[in-house]
C-alpha cells in the first residue's frame, strides 16, 4: 500500500505561485511566540504596516498572527487548504488573511502564514487545567459542553463542505472567550483538503483524539470526514473530565456521571466503523442540543469583569458585551451603585458586601447575585422577585436569616453548616430547581424540599442513607460527598429513588 507522500517546496513554484513576504511591510515580535506547533517555527504577533493583505483592510489596526512554518513542510496540499480556508467566513473559525514566502531570521526559507489575532480568548486545555489549581474536581458542565460541540460541529460541517479535514480536533484546539463566549477553532497545521474519494493514509493528529482508522492505518478504512466526529468524541469526554488512556474495545471510556443523552451522543461519534459513525451534519439534529433552546443567553462561559473601588464609577460606561461584574472591594451601601450598573450586566458578585439590603437597591435587571461574606436578615422586598440565582457563603445563617427569600428564586446556593435538619416550612424557596447545601450531612425528612426541585448537592460527609429515599419525585441530578465511607456506589444507590438518573458520589 502507497504512503501519501507530501509535495515539497518546488511545487510551490512549479504548480501553485506564491507571493513573497516582505518584511518591510511588517513589523512582527520574535522574542515573544504566542504558540509552536509541531510542524512550524512558532506562532508570533506581528502588525501589517499599512494594515492591507489581499486588498483586504485587516481588524485590529493590521495585527495579526502569523504561522512560520519551514518551506519543506509545504507542499501543494497544504496550498490547496490555506486558499480554501481565506475564502471561509465563519465567526467559530480563525479567519486566514494570506500567505507569503520568505526568509526566517536564522536564514530558512519559510512560509508566512497571516492569521487572525486573538486577544482573551483560552484554549479549552488551559481552562481546566487552571481552573483545577483551586478546583480540582473542575470539569465543564453538559451545557457548556453542548454549547461547544454546537459550534464545533458547525463549523466542521462548513469544513467538510470545502473539503478540508481538520485532523486534529482537541480541547487545545479550540478557544474560548470568556467574556463574551464565543469559540474558535484554531491550529490548521495538519489540515489537508479531501474528496469523497479521499484515500490519504497519513498517521496524522494527536494520539489520544485519533480515530482508529488513522490511528491503525487499515486498508479497509480510510481516514475521511467522520474521522474528525470520533475526535469530538474524545474532546467532549476531555471536556467532562475524562481519562482518554483507559479504553474498551479501542474506544476511550465514557464518564459515567453524563447523562443517557450525553452519552448517546458520544457513542455516536465513537462507532468504530468509519462508514458507520455520524457525520458532523447529522450530529447536529441530535437530542443533546435540545437543552439549549432555552439557554441562549446562559452566561456560561461569562468570566466576570472585576472592577476595584478606584475604578467604580466606570460601570457607568462599560460595553453592552459585559454580563457579569465583580466588586471586590465593595462594602458599602448598595443604594451607592444601584444608578451605576448598566441594565446590560445581569451577574454581580460581592464578595467582601456585608451589609443590610434595602428594598429596591438590587437592580431588576440582575438575574444572578454572588454575596459570600453577608450574613444579614434579608427583610421584606431586599431581593427582588426578579432574582432568580442568588449565592451565599457559609457564614450566612440560613435558618435565622433567609426567611425572606423570594420564592421566584429557582437557582440557589449556601454554605452554611447546618446543626439541625430541614423542617418543613423552611427558608428554601419553594420554586426552587436548583438547591446547592454544601455543608448539609443531615438526614432529609420528607416534604422538607419543594415539588419544583431538579438539582441537588448535599454536603462532603453524608451518612444518612436511608433518609435519601424522602427526596421528592421530581429530583433527578443528586450529588453527595461520602467521606471514607465503606459502602459501594451501588449500596448507597439502593436508597435512592430510581426518578434520580444523574447521581455523582464523591469520596476523600
Amino acid at each position: 500500500m502507497e504512503t501519501e507522500q507530501p509535495d515539497y517546496a518546488s511545487l510551490l513554484v512549479d504548480q501553485s505561485p506564491v507571493d513573497q513576504h516582505d518584511h518591510s511591510q511588517w513589523q512582527i515580535d520574535y522574542q515573544n511566540p504566542l504558540g509552536k506547533g509541531g510542524y512550524s517555527i512558532g506562532v508570533f504577533k506581528g502588525i501589517k504596516l499599512d494594515g492591507i493583505i489581499n486588498n483586504i483592510l485587516i481588524p485590529n489596526e493590521g495585527w495579526c498572527a502569523i504561522k512560520i512554518v519551514p518551506q519543506e513542510q509545504i507542499g501543494k496540499h497544504e496550498i490547496i487548504t490555506l486558499n480554501k480556508l481565506i475564502g471561509i467566513e465563519n465567526e467559530n473559525i480563525i479567519k486566514f488573511y494570506g500567505y507569503g514566502k520568505g526568509v526566517y531570521t536564522n536564514g530558512q526559507e519559510c512560509l508566512f502564514i497571516y492569521m487572525e489575532y486573538l486577544e482573551g480568548y483560552e484554549t479549552i486545555s488551559d481552562i481546566i487545567k487552571n481552573k483545577r489549581v483551586t478546583d480540582s474536581t473542575y470539569n465543564f458542565s453538559e451545557l457548556q459542553i453542548a454549547k461547544v460541540i454546537k459550534y464545533l460541529c458547525e463549523s466542521l460541517m462548513l469544513l467538510h463542505k470545502q473539503g478540508i479535514l481538520h485532523r486534529d480536533i482537541k480541547g487545545s484546539n479550540i478557544l474560548i472567550n470568556q467574556i463574551n463566549g464565543n469559540i474558535k477553532l484554531i491550529d490548521f497545521g495538519v489540515s489537508k483538503p479531501f474528496e469523497n474519494n479521499s484515500q490519504y493514509n497519513t498517521l496524522i493528529g494527536t494520539t489520544t483524539h485519533m480515530a482508529p482508522e488513522v490511528a491503525f492505518n487499515s486498508s479497509n478504512s480510510k481516514p475521511s470526514s467522520r474521522s474528525d466526529v470520533w475526535s469530538v468524541g474524545c474532546t467532549m469526554i476531555e471536556m467532562a473530565g475524562g481519562d482518554l488512556t483507559k479504553k474498551i474495545s479501542s474506544a476511550p471510556i465514557i464518564p459515567q456521571h453524563l447523562s443517557d443523552i450525553c452519552k448517546n451522543f458520544i457513542q455516536h461519534c465513537l462507532v468504530l466503523d468509519v462508514n458507520s459513525r455520524s457525520r458532523a451534519a447529522q450530529l447536529l439534529n441530535h437530542e443533546f442540543f435540545n437543552s439549549l433552546d432555552n439557554n441562549n443567553n446562559s452566561n456560561f462561559f461569562k468570566k466576570p469583569l472585576e472592577i476595584k473601588n478606584n475604578d467604580i464609577m466606570t460601570m457607568k460606561s462599560l460595553s453592552e458585551t459585559v454580563k457579569c461584574v465583580s466588586l471586590p472591594e465593595f462594602n458599602e451601601p448598595l443604594e451607592m451603585i444601584t444608578q451605576l450598573i448598566p441594565t446590560t450586566v445581569t451577574s454581580l458578585i460581592l464578595p467582601i458586601f456585608d451589609k443590610p439590603i434595602e428594598a429596591g437597591s438590587i437592580p431588576s435587571h440582575i438575574k444572578s447575585l454572588t454575596i459570600t461574606s453577608f450574613n444579614q436578615d434579608i427583610g421584606d422586598e431586599s431581593i427582588p422577585e426578579t432574582l432568580e440565582e442568588l449565592n451565599l457563603g457559609s457564614v450566612f445563617e440560613f435558618n435565622e436569616n433567609g426567611g425572606n427569600l423570594p420564592s421566584t428564586i429557582s437557582n440557589l446556593s449556601c454554605g452554611y453548616s447546618f446543626t439541625q435538619p430541614l423542617k418543613k416550612n423552611n427558608n428554601i424557596p419553594n420554586k426552587i430547581i436548583t438547591l446547592s447545601l454544601g455543608n448539609y450531612n443531615l438526614q432529609i425528612n420528607q416534604g422538607v424540599l419543594p415539588t419544583t426541585i431538579q438539582t441537588l448537592t448535599l454536603g462532603s460527609n453524608y451518612k444518612h442513607f436511608e433518609s435519601l429515599s424522602n427526596l421528592p419525585p421530581s429530583l433527578f441530578n443528586l450529588t453527595l460527598g461520602v467521606g471514607n465511607c465503606i459502602l459501594s456506589y451501588e449500596d448507597i444507590k439502593k436508597y435512592i429513588p430510581p426518578t434520580v438518573t444523574k447521581i455523582i458520589i464523591n469520596r476523600k
